[in-house]
C-alpha cells in the first residue's frame, strides 16, 4: 500500500513538473494576448480567449495542488471580469494584467525551483484579492522616492506593487541593513519601508542609526514591516508606522504611506547636522564605524 502511494506521489510530481514547464511558455503567450488588448481596448474575442486560458490555469493548477498558482489565476480572472476600462484607463488596466501575469510566472518558476521561502512568503501574504490595495489615491510629490529594505523577493514585489498603485514613481530596494545605511547616509529618500528582520542591521536598529547620525535622511519617515510587533524593543527609537504582515497589510501599508504623504515637510537635515558637534556611535562593526566616520567628514 505504501509503495503504491509513493508511486502515485512520484507520478503527480512528474505531472506537476511537466505542467509547470509548459505553463512558463503559455504565460509568455498570455503576455502577448494582454498586450494585444491595448489596441482600441481589444476586441471581445481576444478578451474571451484570454479569460478561457486563465480559467484553465486556475482549474488545472488547483487539481494538481498548486494552490498559489490557482489563487493568482483566480485573481487575474476576477480582474478581467470586473474591469471595464475606458480609453483613459486602458493603460492602467493592461499594466495590472501584466503585473498579475508576471506574478504567475514567478510562482511557476518558484515551484519548479523548489523555492520554499518565496512560496511561504506568498502564502503569508495571501495572494488573493484582499492583498491588493483598494484605493486610487496618489501619493504627494514629496514621496516620489522610496527605499525598500527587504531580503524577501515576495515581500519586495508586494511593497513595490502597493507603491506603484499609489503613484510613487521611483522605488529603490536593497537586501540588507548595512547596504541600506550606506545609501541612506548619501542619498535623500522621501520614505523608507523596511522589514524588522533583515541581515546585518535589523529594521529597528536602522531607524535608530538614522535618527542619531546627521544626514540627508535624519527625519525621513520609516514604515516597519513585521510579523511580530510585540517583539519591538521599546528602548530603541520607534519607526513612524508599524505594519504587521497579515491579510490586511496592503491596506495598512497604503494608509500609512498616504498619511506620510500628507505630512508637512521636515526641516532641513543640513541645518540639524551643523548644530551637532559631537557624535557617539556604539556598534561592534568596524565597517559601520568606518562608514559613519567617512560620512561625517563630508559634513565638515
Amino acid at each position: 500500500m505504501a509503495a503504491r502511494e509513493e508511486e502515485l506521489e512520484a507520478e503527480l510530481e512528474r505531472e506537476r513538473d511537466s505542467y509547470l514547464r509548459e505553463l512558463v511558455s503559455t504565460l509568455e503567450e498570455i503576455e502577448s494576448l494582454v498586450l494585444d488588448l491595448s489596441g482600441a481596448n481589444g476586441d471581445a474575442e481576444q478578451t474571451r480567449s484570454l479569460a478561457r486560458q486563465i480559467h484553465t490555469i486556475k482549474g488545472t493548477a488547483g487539481s494538481l495542488g498548486l494552490d498559489l498558482l490557482s489563487l493568482a489565476a483566480h485573481r487575474m480572472e476576477d480582474l478581467l471580469a470586473s474591469e471595464r476600462p475606458g480609453q483613459d484607463g486602458n493603460d492602467k488596466f493592461i499594466d495590472r494584467l501584466l503585473a498579475q501575469n508576471d506574478l504567475l510566472t514567478s510562482i511557476a518558476e518558484a515551484y519548479l525551483d523548489d523555492n520554499a521561502r518565496f512560496l511561504d512568503d506568498l502564502r503569508c501574504q495571501a495572494v488573493s484579492g484582499d492583498a491588493a490595495p483598494r484605493t486610487d489615491a496618489k501619493l504627494e510629490a514629496h514621496l516620489d522616492r522610496v527605499l525598500i529594505v527587504e531580503p524577501s523577493v515576495a515581500t519586495l514585489q508586494f511593497c513595490t506593487k502597493v507603491l506603484q498603485e499609489l503613484g510613487s514613481p521611483q522605488v529603490s530596494s536593497v537586501r540588507d541593513g548595512y547596504e541600506a545605511l550606506g545609501l541612506l547616509l548619501k542619498e535623500k529618500f522621501d520614505a523608507v519601508i523596511t522589514s524588522l528582520q533583515v541581515p546585518t542591521i535589523d529594521g529597528q536598529c536602522l531607524v535608530t542609526v538614522l535618527r542619531t547620525i546627521p544626514g540627508p535622511n535624519a527625519a525621513t519617515p520609516v514604515v516597519l514591516l513585521t510579523s511580530a510587533a510585540g517583539t519591538l524593543d521599546r528602548a530603541k527609537v520607534r519607526p513612524d508606522y508599524v505594519v504587521e504582515k497579515n491579510l490586511g497589510q496592503a491596506n495598512e501599508l497604503s494608509a500609512a504611506l498616504q498619511r506620510l504623504a500628507c505630512r508637512p515637510s521636515a526641516a532641513s537635515s543640513e541645518s540639524k547636522a551643523r548644530a551637532l558637534r559631537k557624535i557617539l556611535l556604539i556598534d561592534d562593526s568596524r565597517e559601520i564605524h568606518a562608514l559613519v566616520e567617512a560620512f561625517v567628514q563630508t559634513l565638515r
